[in-house]
């Protein structure tokens, strides 16, 4: 059984990482197309995140994209990459036992 939980903590590890990136990547994808409804003034730079900024791109992207799925999409994914975090750790500790 132990063999069966440490690969199943690596697929959680590996499923963790890939919806991390993807949904880093669709972050950067609203952070363009945001950007490019905007003015140069009110763009958003790409450094620098907080809490505000983030809900001021939410926002925004809401306000331009109001049919658009792709926050809801990133964060899906977001959610799905904490619950394969939890599962990891929830094995690995599982294995100390």
């Amino acid at each position: 059984m132990t063999i069966i939980e440490v690969a199943l903590a690596c697929v959680a590890f590996v499923a963790w990482t890939a919806l991390m990136i993807i949904s880093a990547m669709l972050g950067f994808k609203i952070l363009a197309l945001v950007n490019a409804r905007l003015s140069p003034q009110d763009q958003f730079k790409p450094y620098g995140w907080w809490f505000g900024k983030s809900v001021r791109l939410w926002r925004e992207y809401r306000r331009l994209y109001p049919e658009g799925t792709l926050y809801r999409t990133k964060t899906l994914l977001a959610v799905g990459a904490t619950a394969m975090l939890f599962v990891m750790v929830w094995l690995l500790f599982r294995l100390q036992s």
